[in-house]
């Protein structure tokens, strides 16, 4: 959910034009580095430009809105998902032809504010002014699926993920109408994507989730990473450990030289098959990168002690500050915010616990030789 163009290789190309990417309820996030640690799913709003009007192109142009947005918001990716929310950017309705239920003229005003919509947004980020553009585009032409996903994306960026799924839910309905101007076009794939994510950030119905993936990989037709790391954690709320494996392990392929934050999550997953080895391979490649990061620190030292060196596995875990060993070793932050899988879970509860106890001999023995 950052105009940090270097950490979006994976997904950009000369088909997308990066307009922002906004953190979604971020947590502990590092708001100025390319890659802010978080736990839940971030978004990457993309638009396709590859037929665009030249008035669009032109209100584009240059746009970065997350200079403007939030600074608690301003993040890329996270351990939760790279979950992207990306805006669909069709032709303009008097480019194309109109569902049978609106009339030209309709279209034609719904797509004029749209393109006043974005072009609020691209100035400097006039959400406001953008939703309400949008909103006059829903009223004008009610089956404009554009209306919806614009104003969805907007709402996504301020958390009001629920009016933002009721948006994409609408979106989604209209697109897939017989004769609509979107059947057939091949970035409806968007749109199950970014209402899976907005799910998923919800913690809404896992399967439904999975669905919108497949729905999207179905439509994008084509290997795409940020569809299947999202499929991948659907699969980890469903304890569907085996599939999300194998939906990660894609993910990681498609880019193995670019190491990102979701690969701890894959690591996590590996573990919890006991294929630990790996996950130790995996989560080094993740340390090497974002070293200072509590949470990489506190999977690694689970999984070393997990993988039977304790020794290294607790002295790693004591490095840490006593804040951050308190905060993971709460099983409730565990359970609703990283949501790591049952394993990793169980050992880094154990090394809280054993990390406790030896604070409490030291303190028992400075006490003692105080009192000598």
């Amino acid at each position: 959910s950052t105009c940090l163009i270097g950490a979006l290789q994976e997904i950009m190309g000369t088909k997308y034009t990066c307009t922002a990417i906004i953190g979604l309820l971020c947590i502990n996030c590092l708001s100025n580095s390319v890659y802010a640690w978080h736990h839940q799913p971030s978004q990457t709003i993309l638009r396709h430009t590859t037929t665009a009007t030249k008035r669009r192109q032109s209100a584009l142009k240059g746009a970065q809105f997350q200079e403007n947005a939030p600074s608690s918001r301003r993040t890329l990716l996270s351990f939760g998902a790279a979950a992207s929310f990306l805006k669909l950017d069709y032709a303009c309705a008097n480019d194309s032809v109109g569902s049978k239920r609106s009339s030209k003229e309709a279209l034609q005003e719904a797509a004029s504010l749209v393109n006043f919509g974005r072009a609020e947004e691209a100035k400097g980020g006039q959400w406001d002014k953008a939703t309400r553009y949008y909103t006059k585009a829903i009223e004008a032409a009610p089956d404009y699926a554009l209306g919806y996903s614009n104003r969805a994306n907007v709402y996504v960026i301020f958390g009001r993920l629920e009016e933002a799924l009721t948006d994409y839910d609408r979106a989604v309905k209209v697109s897939s109408q017989p004769g609509a101007m979107y059947e057939g076009l091949p970035d409806r794939w968007l749109l199950f994507l970014n209402r899976g994510t907005t799910r998923l950030a919800l913690n809404r119905d896992p399967q439904k989730c999975v669905d919108d993936f497949d729905q999207a990989a179905v439509l994008r037709n084509k290997p795409e990473t940020l569809v299947v790391q999202n499929r991948a954690q659907a699969y980890e709320r469903l304890g569907s450990y085996n599939l999300a494996l194998g939906d990660y392990a894609n993910a990681v392929a498609l880019k193995s030289q670019e190491v990102q934050p979701f690969w701890l999550r894959y690591a996590g997953v590996l573990f919890e098959a006991r294929r630990d080895q790996e996950a130790l391979v995996v989560l080094n490649r993740v340390k090497t990168k974002f070293s200072g990061e509590a949470e990489v620190n506190v999977a690694l030292a689970a999984i070393l002690v997990g993988s039977g060196d304790q020794k290294a596995g607790l002295a790693l875990y004591r490095t840490l500050p006593a804040v951050q060993r308190q905060k993971y070793g709460d099983a409730r932050f565990l359970d609703d915010v990283v949501r790591w899988p049952p394993r990793l879970k169980e050992v880094v509860l154990g090394l809280q616990k054993t990390s406790a106890e030896m604070g409490l001999e030291e303190l028992q023995r400075t006490s003692e030789v105080a009192w000598k």
